[in-house]
């Protein structure tokens, strides 16, 4: 069964699928980098980075022995409802809140992150 008929209308829907995965490439990795600690940061880099330019080496090692999409279609579509998920439970950016002068709320993700990270003790004064 085809979704569409249309060559123009697949074309236009990859163009912004394409276009709002940029976000995923660049912007939640330096939010993820935000929030792990320093002497982790080039390990979940270079994983993200391998993970990420080797979608295209999967997908072909797969459809060379399953031609079937749609268990891959759901399996990644799992993936994705869970990370949508888990994002609700990643606090604002430390950063930003400093850069707009709302040292409160970037001290209080701050305290967050440092508990997560196992400080027993963090009282950081901007």
């Amino acid at each position: 069964m085809y979704f569409t008929h249309s060559l123009t209308a697949v074309i236009v829907s990859m163009y912004f699928i394409g276009f709002f995965t940029t976000g995923h490439a660049t912007i939640l990795y330096i939010y993820i980098s935000e929030l792990i600690p320093e002497n982790y940061r080039t390990f979940y880099g270079t994983l993200s980075n391998i993970c990420d330019g080797g979608t295209m080496i999967w997908a072909s090692i797969y459809f060379y022995y399953v031609p079937y999409w749609k268990p891959l279609f759901l399996a990644i579509l799992a993936i994705h409802v869970v990370i949508m998920i888990g994002l609700l439970f990643i606090p604002e950016s430390p950063i930003v809140h400093y850069e707009n002068c709302r040292f409160n709320e970037s001290r209080n993700v701050f305290a967050k992150i440092a508990k997560a990270n196992g400080v027993k003790d963090f009282n950081k004064d901007f």
